[in-house]
């Protein structure tokens, strides 16, 4: 079935990579066709463990594209030590995906990235989804209404990125330097508003 789908992409878009993740344990050779996960795990920091453990033994079995949901699929909704320590031991690998389902309705997901794209660009054009009350510049901490599309400033030493209003960010104080992993980490709460 992987197969199938990675060559009917390959005749539909011809000289394109096809893109085809499997949610399927298969055979040997499956890491021809497409990337995988460990599955839809938990929130825990044992499920931590088991996810860095159990990539690096697909790795080992030739299924190197992979990764896990971070901060868990399901379960309850990571506190902000496990959340920070999940992405780090996470946005290397080749899979790095914020992906969940929470009983409660919260979810991994709490920011929201516009790539400048165009040469020249000093200015990003971005739809800020319907969802949140408000998105919060990130930089600036500017609040913007959730289902607008708005233009903001994108010089070169500033990535336009947005958090959910609300949302709490563990963030490491690291004084202007590069950050070490002794750094004292700090929640940072974007409230709408701000």
């Amino acid at each position: 079935m992987t197969r199938a789908s990675f060559e009917a992409q390959a005749a539909h878009r011809p000289g394109e990579s096809p893109y085809s993740p499997s949610h399927a344990v298969a055979a040997p050779g499956i890491q021809r066709y497409a990337q995988t996960w460990t599955g839809d795990n938990t929130t825990s920091w044992e499920t931590l463990r088991w996810n860095i453990r159990t990539g690096l033994q697909m790795s080992l079995s030739g299924m190197f594209n992979v990764g896990h949901d971070v901060g868990g699929f399901a379960g309850p909704s990571p506190d902000a030590e496990l959340f920070l320590r999940w992405v780090q031991a996470c946005c290397l690998n080749p899979r790095m995906v914020m992906n969940s389902w929470k009983a409660d309705g919260t979810n991994n997901v709490p920011v929201l990235v516009a790539p400048v794209v165009t040469p020249g660009a000093v200015t990003r054009r971005v739809y800020l989804p319907r969802g949140p009350q408000a998105w919060i510049g990130f930089a600036s901490g500017q609040s913007y209404a959730a289902g607008t599309t708005v233009l903001v400033p994108a010089p070169l030493e500033c990535l336009p990125l947005f958090v959910r209003a609300g949302s709490v960010l563990p963030l490491a104080d690291s004084d202007g330097r590069l950050p070490t992993h002794d750094d004292p980490v700090r929640n940072v709460t974007f409230a709408a508003g701000r």
